[in-house]
């Protein structure tokens, strides 16, 4: 499913990340393990874009359903503030860069750290 938004060669930039997920299979898996601890939905809350790039500005709403690193599953909704700056080759996404409050959902959830 990925790859009908993304190129093979797909670059996520992430602070959950340190040296970015390279790759459709490594992207999958990120993706997979958020699934696995979190049920969640994004609400677009703003977007602009020039040429071969988007930056949106988004809330991320999720049930805490699975594991967590140093927090078992609460079934608590957290709520994340963040923005996203795309950029895009040939129609689909290439390269993206994540910012967003890491620290929030383990706070939300009553663990520390970040």
């Amino acid at each position: 499913m990925l790859s009908e938004f993304c190129t093979g060669d797909h670059v996520d930039h992430d602070p959950a990340h340190p040296g970015g997920v390279r790759g459709l299979a490594a992207s999958a898996e990120q993706y997979g393990d958020r699934r696995a601890a979190f049920g969640f939905s994004f609400r677009v809350d703003g977007q602009t874009g020039e040429s071969d790039q988007a930056c949106t500005r988004w809330t991320r709403t999720a049930r805490h359903k699975g594991a967590f690193p140093g927090v078992p599953p609460t079934g608590q909704d957290v709520r994340t503030t963040g923005s996203t700056r795309h950029h895009f080759r040939d129609g689909k996404i290439c390269e993206g860069w994540w910012h967003h409050d890491r620290a929030g959902p383990r706070e939300q959830l009553g663990a520390s750290g970040g």
